[in-house]
């Protein structure tokens, strides 16, 4: 990755979360630090709750087939990854070149004579750490992408960004909102740029006031897919307004459709409070409200939910271009990126997406894939 050092102007992206390393510091401080070649003890350190998104690549805990492969041909370092559902994106770490590789436990870590940097799979995509020793201003990182297909991208409001395939609509993935931890456990600003295909992250690491070595991420996640037949959006639509928790079998769900605002007191197994409210809503009927979309709704999480509080998932419904079926595209943004044991909750949400999609197939007389049996109406 290519690091600059200056000044830093306008930073107005602060990280999302920041009492996740609360109260780190004075244990950061109580003894000397890993070496930078130990990426599993220094994360373990500097932010304990990163490794519980740790998936080996080769597990079968990853999400719809999901592989992460970091790779070193003519001299660069880059990630590839791919997925069952969706198109392949190849990450370059821009400024490690002639790198060497090796792994420590759960990451791999990939090092040149000048910077150093920490891959973690995630079981649905991939986490980029980056390790910095020392600064004169702010830190900027690299990272170019190289979609399969062409993308949009969509900055959100905390700094994540959702990637669409162009030709689609169709979300591809996302990069979660930005975060940077220093040495003593004290969260940095920091934001993205996304400028032709290449992720600038900047990081405000001023040396008076920051303990190195700093730590800072892109995170990469695939976007669910779940492909639901012969349909269209609408009649997906009025699928769910007819009985809404025939469908989204999930404890709490009413049999209507809830209206905008309303307060959904959601429960999954071994996950816990889901609480949601329902905000976007829309169809064929108002293409202004989601450009290029044909139906969905969002969900906003309220406070107390597993996610953290305003976390978003999106469930969208359009026809794919390449097989005329109709797919069920599930977008999430997570406030809360550190909870424990994040790559086991990550697959229990998505088995429940897919039970939803498996509902909404049947009960729309398609052929029927793996799962539970479509739920009369709840009262």
């Amino acid at each position: 990755m290519k690091i600059t050092h200056g000044v830093t102007l306008g930073l107005a992206t602060a990280l999302v979360g920041v009492t996740v390393f609360a109260g780190s510091g004075a244990a950061v401080a109580a003894s000397p630090l890993p070496s930078a070649s130990d990426a599993q003890s220094t994360v373990e350190r500097l932010a304990p709750g990163v490794v519980n998104d740790s998936v080996p690549a080769d597990t079968a805990e990853q999400v719809q087939g999901t592989t992460v492969d970091t790779q070193q041909q003519g001299g660069a370092s880059a990630v590839a990854l791919t997925s069952d559902t969706q198109p392949a994106v190849k990450i370059t770490l821009d400024g490690l070149s002639g790198a060497s590789k090796h792994q420590s436990g759960d990451f791999s870590v990939v090092q040149d004579a000048d910077d150093t940097a920490y891959v973690q799979p995630t079981g649905q995509g991939v986490r980029l750490l980056s390790y910095d020793t020392s600064a004169t201003g702010a830190l900027t990182h690299d990272y170019s992408f190289d979609f399969a297909v062409p993308v949009t991208s969509e900055t959100e409001a905390d700094g994540a960004l959702l990637f669409r395939d162009a030709t689609t609509g169709i979300s591809v993935g996302t990069v979660s909102a930005p975060w940077a931890v220093d040495a003593a456990g004290k969260t940095l600003p920091t934001h993205y740029q996304w400028h032709g295909g290449v992720l600038t992250q900047t990081v405000d690491a001023d040396p008076a006031t920051t303990t190195f070595p700093v730590l800072a991420d892109p995170n990469w996640t695939y976007t669910l897919l779940f492909t639901i037949g012969k349909s269209t959006p609408n009649a997906a639509w009025k699928e769910l307004h007819r009985c809404f928790n025939c469908n989204f079998d999930v404890d709490g769900a009413p049999q209507a459709f809830p209206a905008e605002g309303q307060t959904l007191p959601l429960k999954i197994a071994k996950i816990g409070n889901f609480s949601v409210h329902r905000t976007l809503a829309y169809n064929y009927t108002n293409p202004n409200v989601r450009p290029g979309l044909e139906s969905g709704f969002q969900l906003v999480a309220n406070k107390g939910h597993v996610d953290g509080e305003g976390s978003t998932i999106g469930f969208d419904y359009l026809i794919r271009s390449t097989d005329h079926n109709l797919v069920m595209s599930v977008s999430a943004f997570i406030k809360n990126d550190f909870i424990g044991g994040n790559s086991l909750y990550k697959s229990l949400a998505s088995e429940k997406w897919a039970e939803f999609s498996g509902r909404l197939q049947r009960n729309l007389g398609l052929q029927v894939q793996p799962g539970p049996p479509p739920t009369p109406p709840k009262s």
